[in-house]
């Protein structure tokens, strides 16, 4: 289920677009210095070693459910400096896990007890010193950054499919999350909304994006890239 905004805007503000074009030129500047890190070129190297390709994914699913378990927390750090009437706010910050289908199998719970690695424990201080601040509507610009780097990667493998069969090449392929692209949508109608109703917050969003940026998703993916290649880590069994 995805969260829709109870009473939107019937029209976006000049502002409110202007700001949402900055924050999508911001996620597609990340998006090529994924391209440009050491594991993105190894995951899509056909001749690296195979099991260790897809440890690689592994570790980099592992720690997205591992610092998912952790996203809900600053979202509700959010509720406290927010009026009554911005619930929908808190609420579509917040309803992921529950979009989540293999939500049980993931157990977040149970990661929430197990001690996050140093860029993890980064990320997830960053979004709760975002959102514990007057200045908590970043989170919206941070989780933009998460939602939409997501479609991008998941888009960014769809072409390798013809080739490979060209080639005899099986490249890996990064399977979409249920409602991954819905979700990017989603945040991108909060933004236009949200910055329409309050000017204020789009100065927010983009300090909050930077902010998220330094660790996310470079510093936490190489993280798990780094785990990978050493074996795996011992915070969850394969």
């Amino acid at each position: 289920m995805t969260t829709t905004l109870a009473t939107p805007p019937k029209r976006h503000s000049p502002a409110a677009l202007a700001v949402f074009d900055e924050l999508d030129s911001r996620v597609v500047d990340v998006f090529a210095d994924i391209h440009a890190w050491r594991g993105w070129k190894f995951i899509n190297n056909p001749k690296a070693p195979r099991p260790q390709s897809e440890a690689v994914l592994h570790e980099i699913r592992a720690t997205t459910r591992w610092y998912q378990s952790h996203r809900a927390e600053a979202a509700l750090a959010l509720a406290n400096h927010l009026p009554a009437e911005e619930a929908d706010i808190v609420k579509a910050l917040s309803d992921e896990l529950a979009d989540d289908p293999d939500a049980e199998r993931h157990d977040y719970a149970a990661l929430l007890g197990r001690p996050l690695a140093p860029a993890c424990f980064a990320a997830a201080a960053i979004r709760a010193r975002i959102a514990g601040t007057e200045h908590g509507l970043g989170l919206i610009g941070a989780d933009y950054l998460f939602e939409q780097m997501g479609a991008l990667i998941v888009q960014a493998t769809e072409p390798a499919a013809p080739q490979a069969q060209a080639t005899g090449e099986t490249p890996l392929v990064i399977e979409p999350t249920p409602n991954l692209e819905q979700r990017a949508q989603m945040m991108k109608q909060l933004i236009l909304d949200v910055v329409t109703r309050l000017p204020d917050s789009a100065a927010a969003m983009l300090r909050g994006f930077d902010c998220f940026r330094v660790v996310y998703p470079l510093r936490v993916w190489d993280e798990a890239y780094e785990r990978a290649l050493k074996g795996g880590d011992r915070f969850w069994p394969r």
